[in-house]
């Protein structure tokens, strides 16, 4: 995509609604610590299993929070929502609100009606990219899970690298759809 120049901020137990297990900041308090010292031409969050048990209220009031904060900083970037990096099925009822909660960030998101939102379902995908009740170190048989989950929620190595080419396909096919939509 041409991209030069891009920054990670990758902490465990954040969300949009969620703070980092031990009372550290959600991804509105993220952003303005990490992402607002430079002028992005793409700001990228994923939904979080971490706002799994949040109300759907209290996802909008992140959400808006997180939106508020980016187009006050970068009004003209980009806002690039990704569906949750997990595979749902190993989790039993938990994927319930994994689920839960990537709808209703993704769905907060779209009702912006702002040209410069995409969002990309990951778990709520026709075709997920991991799926399967198995494991690395206990395969089922029933999914690409036995080779790319770790401990049962969390990618492994080979995991990481196959949802990044998933995503990356459904990136790519997300700003050729927008540059269509955005030229009519």
């Amino acid at each position: 995509m041409g991209i030069n120049g891009y920054q990670i901020t990758a902490e465990g137990g954040t969300g949009f609604f969620q703070d980092q297990d031990g009372g550290s900041y959600n991804y509105a308090g993220r952003y303005v610590a990490d992402v607002t010292h430079r002028n992005w031409d793409i700001i990228c969050a994923s939904s979080s299993t971490n706002d799994s048990e949040a109300s759907e209220a209290e996802i909008n009031t992140s959400v808006d929070a997180f939106y508020d904060l980016v187009k006050a900083n970068h009004p003209n970037s980009i806002i690039l929502i990704v569906g949750t990096p997990r595979s749902v099925s190993q989790r039993g009822g938990e994927g319930t609100g994994y689920i839960l909660a990537e709808t209703r960030t993704l769905a907060r998101f779209e009702s912006k009606n702002d040209p410069l939102v995409i969002t990309i379902p990951t778990l709520t995908d026709v075709n997920p990219p991991v799926f399967g009740t198995g494991k690395i170190s206990a395969p089922t048989g029933d999914g690409n899970a036995d080779f790319y989950v770790s401990d049962g929620l969390h990618y492994g190595d080979a995991g990481h690298l196959y949802h990044g080419s998933w995503l990356a396909r459904k990136v790519t096919a997300a700003f050729r759809a927008k540059i269509i939509e955005l030229s009519n």
